[in-house]
């Protein structure tokens, strides 16, 4: 397979000459390589002679972007990767693979299109990609993962990656509306492995209005639904439409904004005589002011959005905990699973989900259970508050993100859970403070969350949960610096989390009576940057991991790395 990939890649590579004399022809890409030595400790060792508690691993790869255009007004990219993972001597561990391709293009200097890998966006409540266990202003050190785990798995911003084409165009006006934009796209959403795999389709549309510079109204349009075959007869569908409208005002000094998005959706399955489907609505209306001299901007919005309130665009993790982590997945003798930890969240690219999902997917509420699924998330309704404030010369920035919700209609009974989330971040720039002439940050971010609901001993919840994340970055000698980490979780309550069927009803309960865990992270280590663009960094990690309940769980992963990076 190796031999065949690599012919066609230099037959390909000798046809580029030919593209090159009636257009232009251009390179960019990434490099890497990543090695770690890893050991596992603590009590969930002992007496294990199956698993191994030592593992070294590592790879390299080597990204390639072609970027070519054969007249001023079409463009083909493809992205092709060479790897190599560790231990693969001599190229048997080579790998050679395309990693995106499409072309995209002007007809007419009018429409614009884009044909093959896509990524597409409405609003977050149509097609959007939230990271919702994301920590607040992490750690420099933390933050170069989270770059490659997003770039390994085509997450940019709040995107969806998906393969298919989309098309967007404008009408100007010369009296009362400024311009209309229209963009519309369709994409398969998943894989076809057999004769028998429905295929499911996403598609969806955004219509923007922009009347002036004080007024803009925009409709979207979201739906996943499948294609029947001929051993499957019912037709999955769940579009989701709404109206959004955002009202600017003001001057250069202060800026008003009004803003409100209203909806509905439907969750459907044709030919289906035992589900009759669901239907529901949504409505986030809020107020922003900035003022622009001093750098300082707060929001404050009212949402609710309905129970059966279903959108798989905006309401799928990116998350995956339905997976294992890869490093040290099994332990004891009884092969166990080891659950998801704030380790593999920032370290693991393999739980990272990459399609969307017809249900709601699993969660662990430790990390986020006030909006496990987003600000799409069903059966909530409450405040959101947020602010931003930079500093002068850039001293200092400081930010808050407040949540203070409750349910819509009770779980299980007729008491409603009620949710806060309190979180926020600082990031002070010393070198600014002193006039030093190196890099000094310091950066901080807390998440504190709370779930609480009245009742009996078999019904009540009580859930609290603090993630603080802390990190430094100092440029001791030119271009020499050093990365310190730490993050801190705590969780202790209980919850009940819900079972679904495969229409997302919830048909019972699971009961998480005792929670009583901690997580530390801790990592330091030096990086050299031979240019803006091109880094090795050398560093340490711990993990420990404890449970406080009977179980007694508890265990260390400590982790050397060396890690080079170079971006062309």
């Amino acid at each position: 397979m190796i031999k065949k990939s690599l012919l066609f890649l230099i037959i390909w590579m000798c046809t580029l000459p030919t593209f090159a004399q009636f257009g232009k022809i251009t390179f960019n890409g990434l490099g890497r390589s990543y090695i770690n030595a890893s050991e596992l400790s603590g009590n969930i060792t002992k007496n294990d002679t199956t698993t191994a508690n030592k593992t070294n691993s590592g790879v390299t790869i080597l990204d390639l972007n072609f970027n070519i255009k054969p007249n001023k007004s079409t463009e083909i990219v493809a992205l092709t990767r060479v790897e190599d993972k560790f231990g693969g001597f001599w190229g048997n561990g080579l790998t050679l693979k395309f990693r995106q391709l499409y072309a995209r293009g002007v007809v007419a200097n009018a429409v614009r299109y884009r044909v093959g890998d896509i990524y597409v966006e409405n609003s977050p409540y149509t097609t959007f990609n939230p990271m919702v266990e994301e920590s607040y202003n992490q750690a420099e050190l933390f933050n170069m993962y989270k770059d490659y785990l997003y770039y390994d798995n085509f997450h940019v911003k709040d995107r969806w990656h998906m393969q298919g084409a989309d098309v967007d165009f404008g009408i100007n006006f010369k009296k009362n509306i400024h311009e209309l934009l229209f963009d519309g796209y369709i994409a398969q959403n998943n894989p076809i492995t057999t004769a028998t795999t429905p295929e499911t389709l996403y598609r969806g549309a955004k219509i923007t209005l922009n009347q002036s510079k004080y007024f803009d109204l925009l409709y979207h349009y979201a739906e996943l639904y499948q294609m029947t075959t001929a051993n499957q007869k019912t037709e999955f569908h769940n579009p989701v439409q709404t109206v959004e409208m955002k009202i600017n005002l003001g001057n250069e000094k202060i800026k008003h904004r009004f803003s409100g998005e209203f909806g509905a959706s439907q969750y459907k399955v044709k030919n289906d005589t035992l589900f009759h489907g669901l239907n529901d609505n949504f409505f986030d209306v809020g107020y922003a002011v900035e003022f622009v001299p001093s750098k300082l901007t707060f929001k404050v919005s009212y949402r609710e959005v309905g129970p059966d309130f279903r959108s798989a665009g905006a309401q799928s993790k990116r998350l995956n905990f339905g997976d294992q982590p890869q490093l040290f997945t099994q332990y004891t003798n009884l092969q166990t699973f080891r659950p998801i930890t704030l380790f593999d969240i920032t370290k693991d690219e393999a739980l990272y989900a990459s399609s969307i999902t017809n249900t709601l997917m699993a969660y662990n509420p430790k990390y986020a259970n006030v909006m496990p699924y987003g600000v799409a998330t069903p059966n909530r309704q409450g405040l959101n508050v947020k602010a931003d404030y930079t500093a002068p010369e850039k001293l200092f920035n400081v930010f808050a993100d407040c949540n203070f919700l409750q349910e819509i209609k009770g779980q299980g009974t007729t008491d409603l859970r009620k949710f806060n989330s309190i979180a926020g971040g600082i990031t002070l720039n010393l070198n600014e403070w002193f006039g030093l002439k190196r890099m000094l940050k310091i950066t901080s971010g807390i998440k504190f969350e709370s779930t609480k609901r009245t009742g009996d001993a078999y019904s009540s919840v009580d859930l609290k949960s603090n993630l603080i994340d802390a990190g430094l970055e100092y440029e001791f000698m030119k271009d020499f610096d050093v990365l310190l980490g730490a993050k801190f979780l705590t969780a202790k309550g209980n919850e009940f989390l819900p079972v679904r069927d495969s229409y997302t009803q919830i048909t019972d309960f699971t009961a998480i009576p005792n929670i009583n865990d901690k997580e530390v992270l801790l990592g330091g280590g030096i990086r050299y940057r031979f240019s803006e663009n091109i880094f090795l960094t050398l560093h340490y990690m711990n993990f420990g991991y404890t449970d406080k309940t009977d179980s007694g769980l508890n265990y260390n992963i400590n982790q050397f790395v060396i890690l080079y990076t170079m971006k062309f």
